[in-house]
């Protein structure tokens, strides 16, 4: 069994993918240390007979954005930090430009360096490593040389979750030089979500082993559907509503053709995006087209969805974060027997060319979403039903999990001394 250190600069439990591999890392036995944000303990995801410990209070990160977070100190009456929370604070209320600038050198001062100088000082790495993001990389690669002088081995997993950080949220120019000699020059495995990510850090300069694991969540009997004909086609969204989405434009369109469409919100909308589009909004209530409803967790989401009659899945083209989108909430709307309504990006080609009940549509072209829903009406049956049931099998975590433990294994076996 192994050692493991993951290492991520924020709360890496809240995403639901990193959750499942951190239980199937413990399941299968291994040590992990999770050095993250997360204001848990490894106790209360993974009960009190764990070998998971989560490192509090920690972060590597810098924000370029105005609402700058500040983690917690361990001294609550550190006066340095209460003086700085309100340095920020005030730059937040001045020029935008200038806040952005301001705020990004003060946080990479006080929490990205601290935190880099805690990887190469002082945290004890386990014999396996995960990295979560570029951010983490010049602390590393430090830490790798002073293990290469010591003829240490370790089995080192880049396993980037979002590419938000290569476009959106900027990365600086020094951690992508950085980043593309760590894809160059370290041995390690590179996990992507789908080929077009893998074919991206390709590009990038990587040249080593690469698994696919895509985003699926656990294996689920799909719900029973009832099939009897409604009034309106009910389209359900299960996550985060924001910007680069595009749910505003089939609002306003289906209130402009009154179309027989409703539309339901599972989850949380973005202050700012629904401040900027609340006409729309209260056109879409008045109207009926729209409901939204609170978050609800995993295991009672499957009933929750159940009664709808197409998952919606919807991203602009403005970032590859987008065009190589992996959404984990495609098998969460197949849990429920639904089929799924999503934009025609490169990523999501992949299930419409395998899957009848995936059909694609162009955000901005008001025909092409009508179509799609027309071919889902038209497919809707009990026969769409088994498919997807046969489907779940194979579309599960279970099987792409497998995939990393493999790996983990053979690196074991070959690197580590049994007894060891």
């Amino acid at each position: 069994m192994a050692s493991m250190t993951w290492i991520d600069d924020g709360e890496l439990l809240l995403h639901p993918i990193a959750k499942m591999l951190c239980q199937d890392i413990e399941n299968a036995g291994h040590s992990l240390v999770l050095v993250s944000k997360d204001k848990v303990s490894g106790s209360a995801i993974f009960g009190d007979d764990t070998n998971t410990k989560i490192m509090e209070n920690y972060v590597i990160r810098r924000k370029k954005r105005l609402n700058v977070r500040f983690q917690k100190e361990k001294k609550k009456n550190n006066l340095l930090a209460r003086i700085n929370r309100r340095v920020i604070e005030s730059i937040n209320s001045i020029d935008k430009k200038i806040t952005r600038f301001r705020a990004h050198k003060f946080v990479k001062i006080k929490s990205f360096l601290k935190g880099n100088i805690y990887v190469i000082t002082k945290l004890n790495l386990g014999e396996v490593i995960i990295v979560s993001r570029a951010y983490l990389i010049p602390a590393l690669l430090i830490r790798l040389a002073k293990d290469l002088i010591q003829r240490r081995k370790r089995f080192i997993i880049y396993y980037p979750f979002e590419l938000y950080g290569h476009q959106k949220a900027k990365y600086s120019k020094t951690i992508l030089f950085l980043e593309k000699i760590f894809l160059k020059k370290v041995p390690s495995l590179l996990i992507t979500q789908n080929e077009l990510r893998e074919e991206y850090y390709r590009r990038k300069g990587y040249k080593g082993k690469s698994l696919v694991v895509r985003n699926y969540k656990r294996k689920m009997t799909p719900v029973e559907v009832d099939y009897a004909p409604c009034k309106k086609f009910r389209i359900v969204l299960v996550g985060l509503v924001d910007y680069g989405r595009g749910i505003e434009f089939l609002l306003e369109w289906t209130i402009k053709e009154k179309r027989n469409l409703h539309f339901t919100v599972i989850g949380k909308a973005h202050k700012r995006w629904l401040n900027e589009h609340r006409k729309i909004i209260d056109d879409a209530l008045k109207a009926e087209v729209l409901t939204f409803y609170d978050p609800v967790p995993d295991h009672q989401l499957k009933s929750k969805i159940g009664d709808f009659d197409a998952g919606l899945i919807i991203y602009d083209e403005t970032c590859k974060n987008h065009l190589f989108c992996a959404p984990s909430k495609l098998t969460d709307y197949l849990h429920a027997g639904l089929p799924v309504l999503a934009s025609d990006l490169p990523a999501m080609r992949y299930y419409r060319d395998r899957f009848a009940f995936v059909k694609v549509f162009q955000n901005t072209a008001d025909n092409s979403f009508e179509e799609a829903v027309r071919l889902l009406k038209a497919y809707r049956s009990r026969s769409q039903h088994q498919e997807i049931a046969r489907v779940t099998n194979v579309l599960c975590w279970e099987n792409e999990s497998e995939k990393i433990l493999h790996q983990i294994k053979i690196w074991l076996s070959a690197n580590v001394k049994q007894g060891d």
